[in-house]
């Protein structure tokens, strides 16, 4: 796009480039999920947590899925929060750690000890993903709890781990949003 300033000693011409052109970055479409019910597991591998999903179609290959989640929660042990992006039936976990041994790849761990002081407290945790995809078939973004150290644990999602019908206590939310956006 060519651009002219005319007048005075100050004139400006030139061009802009393509990679700043006007159109370049908007959002093509917004997709969300708001979890208000409550979820809580002790599963030794990794599952969805029920109800944090949106499925998404990209209107282009080159465009690029801005993913991000956040996620009220507490446990009586750790808590371990992956995104994991299926797309013609494989899944492949995003925004995760390397491997590093016997580690868990994660995107989140928050470890409680739960004590008298501390089950009526709960954790927001957020993570922002760029996700580059490459398709035109339909995507599933999820957010995914538990691992091999959680037997015996319990993740709560959207609640703290007290259960007392008391003031002093909430019931919270969660959600994730995917934004496509224009490459």
């Amino acid at each position: 796009m060519a651009i002219t300033r005319l007048g005075g000693a100050n004139a400006i011409t030139g061009t802009i480039p393509t990679s700043v052109a006007p159109g370049q970055g908007k959002i093509l479409q917004v997709k969300q999920t708001l979890k208000t019910d409550v979820f809580l597991t002790n599963s030794n591998s990794f599952i969805d947590i029920t109800g944090l999903t949106v499925a998404i179609t990209p209107t282009s290959t080159t465009s690029k899925m801005f993913v991000t989640y956040q996620v009220f929660g507490n446990a009586n042990g750790h808590i371990v929060l992956r995104l994991v992006k299926l797309i013609s039936g494989t899944e492949t976990a995003i925004g995760i750690g390397d491997a590093d041994g016997s580690r868990i790849r994660a995107g989140h761990k928050k470890y409680n000890v739960t004590t008298w002081n501390t089950s009526y407290d709960g954790y927001s945790m957020v993570q922002n993903i760029l996700d580059t995809h490459n398709t035109n078939s339909e995507i599933t973004y999820k957010v995914q709890t538990g691992g091999p150290y959680s037997s015996g644990y319990y993740t709560y999602v959207n609640r703290t781990y007290s259960t007392a019908d008391a003031t002093w206590d909430a019931r919270c939310s969660s959600e994730i949003t995917v934004m496509e956006i224009e490459a």
